[in-house]
């Protein structure tokens, strides 16, 4: 007798019609089709090894086959909206993309500083990014598209110019601070934490004598250089924590590319609340908002109908002091809520009855 896994995965003919799947098989079968990506990585001890092996597949895998994997894993942990951080094993998988994301990209080129070279064994081609972009909009995966597009879009020249340092770290230069940096005094540290510039921040962020307090307070300040949040994160023990994720994704000087990337790293009652930053691009709150199932403020403000509570036994005090009691005026109920006080102005309202006998 043959086994399951002997038997083959189709018995029908050539010509018959294809039988039609029961509710819920065609998501099992889909969802199951993507576990062996998920497997592959997380049967790996550490963030380090998985990282690699998400490079390898991304940079010689078949992209039809990787990229919807990938973009179903993120997407299924996400989804799962009654576990505080979707499913188990979907924080681990994910770390791995966003950590490969922030040492793969293209490195800028400030006139001061320096920046670690990447790793040759994460990299892409230009041509290989452009690929794996194109069979990502084919496929319609929102997700990847957006962190390709925007994650590995060539630093402008002048992104040095957001560099705005605060007054009290100006004076010194650059070369001061960064030896500070590598200090182990927190009196020096404390003082260097007000300092945007990527360099310094990259220093600060490997010392280990900085602590959580000071992690957070980095990626809190506001304005600081993009790519100053970027250096925090690319270690390891920041990008791992949930105190600095959330403050550097609160962050207005975060690009809309990198709070997508952090979101699914982020509990669901954080992940709800960044839907509702006005500063990100309408994209990247439109991509949050379908995983998430909820509507942002201000598109449910412009959807919901505007309704004006008025006390009935007030408005009719009012319009009898008025004479305007002929008015057909439809009022709502005594138990709805009330706004409008006793001693309401006689003008105020008039023009209030004046406009809910208006038929238009």
């Amino acid at each position: 007798m043959e086994s399951p896994a002997d038997q083959p995965l189709t018995t029908q003919e050539p010509d018959a019609e294809p039988p039609v799947a029961e509710p819920g098989q065609a998501e099992s079968a889909r969802t199951g089709s993507t576990l062996w990506l998920a497997r592959q990585l997380l049967a790996l001890p550490e963030t380090g090894l998985r990282v690699r092996r998400l490079a390898g597949l991304l940079r010689d895998g078949e992209p039809a086959e990787v990229l919807p994997q990938l973009e179903a894993a993120v997407r299924r942990g996400l989804i799962q909206t009654h576990l505080p951080y979707g499913s188990p094993g979907a924080r681990e998988l994910h770390l791995a993309l966003v950590t490969w994301l922030l040492q793969a990209r293209p490195r800028p080129q400030f006139p001061v500083g320096t920046w670690p070279q990447a790793d040759d064994g994460l990299t892409l081609s230009v041509f290989r990014v452009a690929t794996l972009l194109r069979e990502a909009k084919v496929l319609d995966l929102p997700y990847l598209s957006l962190l390709l597009r925007e994650g590995f879009r060539i630093p402008a020249a002048t992104e040095d110019r957001l560099l705005q340092l605060h007054p009290s770290v100006d004076k010194l230069p650059l070369g001061t601070r960064r030896e500070r940096a590598r200090l182990t005094d927190r009196n020096q540290l404390q003082f260097l934490l007000l300092d945007s510039t990527p360099a310094v921040v990259q220093l600060l962020a490997e010392n280990p004598r900085v602590v959580e307090a000071h992690a957070v307070q980095i990626a809190s300040m506001r304005p600081t250089h993009p790519w100053a949040l970027q250096a925090l994160l690319s270690v390891p023990r920041w990008l791992g924590n949930e105190r600095v994720v959330e403050a550097a994704a609160r962050n207005t000087s975060a690009p809309g590319w990198l709070v997508l990337a952090l979101a699914p790293l982020l509990p669901l009652r954080i992940r709800q609340a960044l839907v509702h930053l006005t500063w990100l691009g309408a994209e990247v709150r439109d991509l949050l908002a379908q995983w998430q199932s909820i509507v942002p403020n201000q598109q449910r403000r412009d959807a919901e109908p505007q309704t004006v509570h008025v006390d009935a036994e007030a408005l009719e005090l009012a319009m009898n002091e008025l004479d305007v009691s002929q008015h057909d005026v439809q009022v709502l109920s005594e138990d709805d809520e009330a706004f409008l006080p006793d001693d309401v102005d006689p003008e105020l309202a008039a023009a209030l009855a004046e406009a809910l006998a208006d038929p238009s």
